[in-house]
Formats: structure tokens, C-alpha cells, sequence
């Protein structure tokens, strides 16, 4: 690749804890490689974060707006102005790359889409990006499926799928040792099969599926299977509210815990007491968390209407369920436990499949 100006400009990658925080992490990791790889330079701009990561981006490319809209977008423009890429990291910023398209020839528009929020049928501002930009990256083919099919003004050929990747820091596959800790801290039975979901809790974000595996633990009791359903990741108190009452409501107060907010140092500890992930969404773009589980040696369980599809690899990372169906998510989960772990052979797979080096061509090839 030529010497290139870039310019990133996201929501945010540092200040919250997600899928599109873990995919911008590596995507900022990324550039500022290739850039300086090229004598090139990287401006990472974000309306949200007020702090970085050095580990990922250094300070000196970082200008952050702690949710300042206006400064954001003023500095933003006047920067990217000037550059030979821009990269929206989310359509909700549309009205920049609306702005520099508008003002500057030379700059190539690049979006990324993420999932949901890009699949319905866009119009107005974000309509005139995706009309207009010079290139779309999907994170799954799932949403450049729905992306198309809702938006017929957007030119098939610019609509490219880079699968988002594990963090760039992961260990190389490992089979996880159990930490009773997990286990005393939640009074969980030693002989308890462990499920666990990792996401946050929010009636935006119920299609994750936590509610349906919720519905579908009586079922398993009804077969006198002892398991324990672990939900990592914050709540806000009106979905906290709801999911305690479907809880209270199914008499499942000994076999599922809310556990909040779970430290990036403690999640593998998680994922180790756990022997099923669960997620049967029915709104994931990708799934970021499906394939961390698979690459730590879990049997994963999710839904076959969206992006999940393309995380498990049409079902060769896990199991793929119709989300709807509760019957059929208590079937799979049955059948998991009767099955062995998964060997390393398939975690080297899905490191293989989704790892940094693969993500970072990727990138490379679209930005010659």
C-alpha cells in the first residue's frame, strides 16, 4: 500500500465494553500498523472515548470528544478533509461522510456495518452515505444480505464481507483449567452443567436470546438435568427488573444468577467453569463473543437467522437453532451435554479462521 492519510472516526472503542468496541480496538491496532508500515499517517477520532489504550493505538493519533456531538464533528471534518481515507466506523456518523463527500474529491468513504443498526431500510442522511460512500464493509453475510435487500439504491460491487476477528492479544489456544472461585461465588453444585451467555442486559438488546434460554431451563429440569445459567454483563435496572421477575416467575431462582459486570481478567475464568455458550439471537451482526467462546473450547449453542451463521461457520464452530423454538434449544442443549468437549484441533480452526493476521489482510487488501 502507498503512503496514506487516514482517518478513523468512531463511537467508541475504550470507554465501553462490547462487540463493536472489541472489533474497533483491533480495527484502530490495525491502521496505525499499516500506517506506519507505509510512512503514512493514522488520525483516530472519536465521539465518545476521552481516553486510549496504548496497547492498541498510540495517544499521539488519538483525539477523543467524550460525547461533545458538535466539537466532534467540527474537528472530524476538518481532518478528514484533508485525507485520502476516511473510515465511519458506525452509520450514526453518517452526516460526516456525507459533509466530506460533499467538499473533498480526493477522499475515499469507507463504512463499516456492524448489524442491526444498518439493516432496515436507511434514508435521509444515512442513506445519501451509503449511496454515495466508495465502499461498505460488512462484518458478516448476513448484513450485507439485509443491507441489499432493504436498500436497493446501494451498488452491489462496493459491499464487501470482512468477518470481525479475536482480540489481538489472545493466547494461543489453551485448554482453560477451572477456578472453584466461580463456583463458591455463586453457589453453584460442583456436578452442575454451567451454561453461560456474555452480553449486556437491555430490552434494546433482548434479541440476544437470554430471556428464551430463561424459558427453556424448565424443560431441562423436567428431564432432571442439574444445570446453572450464567448471565455475564451489565443490566440496566428496568432490564434487571424484568429478567429477576421471568426468573421469580419460572421458579428458577437456584438455577440462573445475573452476574453484572464480569472484569476482562476474570471472564476466562467464566468461560472455564462454563461447558455450554449459549446465545440464540435473532439480531446479532456477527458475534463476537460466539467465536471467543469456540476458541476457548466451549460448546456453543446460537440462533441460524443472522449473523451468528457466518460466527459458527454454518454450524462447524457449533450448533445452530431456530431462536423461536424453545423445544428445539432445550433439545440442543440436552444433546450438548451428552457430547464430549470439543479438542484443540477445532479451537486452532477457529483461531485460524478469525485470527488478527487474517483480519489485518484483509484490511490491507481493501485499502491499496
Amino acid at each position: 500500500m502507498h503512503k496514506k492519510s487516514i482517518v478513523f472516526a468512531y463511537l467508541s472503542a475504550f470507554s465501553f465494553t462490547g462487540g463493536l468496541e472489541k472489533c474497533n480496538r483491533n480495527l484502530l491496532s490495525i491502521l496505525q500498523e499499516i500506517t506506519l508500515l507505509n510512512s503514512g499517517s493514522l488520525k483516530a477520532i472519536s465521539s465518545h472515548d476521552n481516553k486510549v489504550d496504548e496497547q492498541y493505538l498510540a495517544a499521539k493519533n488519538f483525539k477523543g470528544f467524550k460525547g461533545k456531538r458538535v466539537p466532534f464533528l467540527l474537528h472530524a471534518i476538518y481532518t478528514a478533509f484533508k485525507s485520502d481515507v476516511l473510515i465511519i466506523g458506525h452509520i450514526n456518523l453518517a452526516i460526516l461522510g456525507v459533509v466530506i463527500n460533499f467538499i473533498s474529491k480526493k477522499t475515499k468513504i469507507i463504512v463499516m456495518a456492524h448489524g442491526i443498526e444498518i439493516w432496515g431500510n436507511n434514508q435521509g442522511i444515512k442513506k445519501l452515505l451509503l449511496k454515495n460512500c466508495h465502499q461498505i464493509l460488512c462484518v458478516s453475510n448476513y448484513t450485507k444480505q439485509q443491507l441489499l435487500k432493504n436498500n436497493n439504491f446501494i451498488n452491489a460491487d462496493k459491499v464487501k464481507v470482512i468477518y470481525n476477528c479475536l482480540d489481538k492479544y489472545i493466547e494461543p489456544p489453551v485448554v482453560l483449567t477451572q477456578k472453584k472461585y466461580v463456583f463458591e461465588r455463586h453457589s453453584i453444585p460442583q456436578n452442575a452443567v454451567v451454561l453461560i451467555t456474555v452480553s449486556r442486559l437491555s430490552s434494546a438488546e433482548r434479541y440476544k436470546g437470554y430471556t428464551t434460554v430463561i424459558n427453556a431451563l424448565p424443560l431441562l429440569l423436567e428431564k432432571k438435568l442439574q444445570v446453572h445459567y450464567l448471565i455475564c454483563g451489565k443490566a440496566d435496572e428496568e432490564e434487571k427488573k424484568y429478567v429477576t421477575a421471568l426468573i421469580n416467575e419460572k421458579k428458577l431462582q437456584q438455577q440462573v444468577t445475573l452476574v453484572g459486570f464480569v472484569a476482562e481478567n476474570e471472564l476466562k475464568d467464566y468461560y472455564a467453569a462454563a461447558e455450554i455458550f449459549i446465545m440464540p439471537s435473532t439480531g446479532e451482526g456477527f458475534g463476537i463473543s460466539l467465536i471467543e467462546a469456540a476458541y476457548f473450547g466451549k460448546k456453543v449453542i446460537a440462533g441460524n437467522m443472522d449473523g451468528s451463521v457466518d460466527a459458527l461457520q454454518n454450524g462447524k464452530f457449533g450448533k445452530l437453532v431456530n431462536p423461536y423454538q424453545i423445544q428445539e434449544i432445550a433439545e440442543a442443549i440436552t444433546t450438548y451435554i451428552s457430547e464430549p468437549s470439543p479438542n484443540i484441533n477445532l479451537q486452532n480452526d477457529v483461531y485460524q479462521t478469525f485470527c488478527y493476521k487474517t483480519y489485518k489482510k484483509r484490511i490491507e487488501e481493501i485499502l491499496c
